[in-house]
């Protein structure tokens, strides 16, 4: 009876610290990664997601960086898509030559694709940033 017990307690901390954690990693947050463009330099990512889904991607590639607004962000269970208009980064609703970035959200990571001009154009994934103390 013991053991069983036992077992009982460490399913029931295990639930516990599942549901407080979360099961399901969200995308609210901060993300580094990187972008890859055939023949062209890597490309450093920087994506800032807040809790009412608006964000920021920043991108860095060769001493240039840009900074563009999150535009049309959807969110479907694991996967994801949202655009940005790095030529003319000011609004969503300036989007003038808009790249699709699609993902998938796993735990701690994004990985995806990119589109311009319904062609898909590169691959990416970052990582999510550790909270601060």
């Amino acid at each position: 009876m013991n053991a069983f017990r036992a077992i009982g307690i460490w399913m029931i901390l295990a639930i516990c610290v599942a549901s407080s954690t979360g099961c399901a990693p969200g995308l609210v947050g901060t993300w580094h990664g990187s972008m890859t463009i055939p023949k062209y330099p890597t490309r450093k990512l920087t994506i800032v997601v807040d809790a009412e889904l608006k964000g920021t991607i920043t991108v860095t590639a060769s001493g240039q960086t840009v900074t563009a607004p999150l535009c049309k962000l959807k969110i479907e269970e694991r996967a994801f898509s949202f655009s940005v208009d790095l030529a003319n980064p000011v609004s969503c609703n300036a989007m003038r030559e808009p790249i699709v970035f699609r993902g998938v959200l796993g735990h701690n990571v994004l990985t995806g694709e990119t589109t311009l001009r319904e062609k898909t154009n590169a691959i990416w994934r970052a990582f999510r940033q550790a909270p601060k103390d």
